[in-house]
């Protein structure tokens, strides 16, 4: 089984948030989705990832304060990608060795 075919029966709607959004937008954007990360995108390009791991750190290092940073200082970049032909245990393998 690949990407394509979880996508094809889950749909391939991403929710995104823009590069220069503050982290709030982003928590609420993580909230109201029910998801774990948003990918972060300046047009159509992937600039990085923000999750809810990194919200912790932008939490710990800057406190309250860094709900109003832009989502760009807390972002895990590069983000890393796959195509819709790669095997799910593949995708699986990537996640689990970069702990992604």
């Amino acid at each position: 089984m690949t990407i394509a075919a979880i996508l094809s029966e889950k749909g391939s709607a991403v929710a995104t948030i823009e590069s220069g959004s503050p982290v709030r937008d982003a928590v609420a954007l993580l909230k109201e989705k029910r998801i774990g990360a948003v990918p972060v995108v300046a047009g159509d390009r992937i600039l990085g990832i923000f999750s809810e791991r990194d919200l912790v750190s932008c939490i710990c290092a800057h406190g309250p304060a860094a709900l109003d940073m832009a989502v760009d200082a807390g972002m895990s970049s590069p983000a890393r990608t796959i195509d819709m032909a790669t095997p799910i245990l593949a995708a699986l393998s990537i996640m689990t060795n970069q702990r992604i």
